[in-house]
């Protein structure tokens, strides 16, 4: 996997997390890998949380009207490219604030990160398997890879 290529996706501040979190798991190789699939979940959760939001409609209004013309959003759902992915990155940010099932979106990404899996009050059905959803949301991304339930415990 490109893992170059999956940091345009990332917003700023969450990259700068990411790394830091990667450095301080390179102690063995067994937390490395694990630190690199959770900075990688990290980068990955916002997608899927927000595709989560709009097939379950848990958040309407405001939240959903910003979607409008978005160039990452194909169908009514989620699909994340590396041409579009800045202009998601850029949205979320923006909006990583709203409350979903009593948490900021924020929140729900760096639980969903740390657990490997996605929250069941947001996503439903996909909270025990996000791999479907990654490769529904990332589908357009050769890049991309999946870093949900492969880490190891």
């Amino acid at each position: 996997m490109n893992t170059t290529a999956r940091l345009p996706r990332v917003p700023a501040a969450v990259a700068g997390l990411a790394v830091l979190a990667l450095i301080a798991g390179c102690s063995s190789s067994s937390s490395g890998s694990s630190g690199k699939l959770e900075a990688e979940r990290q980068a990955d959760a916002p997608a899927l949380l927000v595709e989560c939001v709009i097939e379950r409609g848990s958040v309407l209004g405001a939240f959903t009207q910003s979607m409008a013309g978005a160039s990452w959003i194909s169908t009514d759902q989620v699909a994340i490219t590396p041409a579009n992915a800045p202009e998601f990155n850029t949205w979320y940010q923006a909006h990583d604030s709203t409350a979903v099932a009593g948490k900021s979106l924020a929140a729900w990404q760096q639980w969903s990160a740390q657990n490997d899996k996605l929250p069941a009050g947001v996503c439903g059905p996909y909270a025990s398997d996000p791999s479907v959803l990654q490769d529904k949301v990332f589908s357009g991304d050769s890049a991309a890879g999946d870093p949900w339930g492969t880490a190891t415990s």
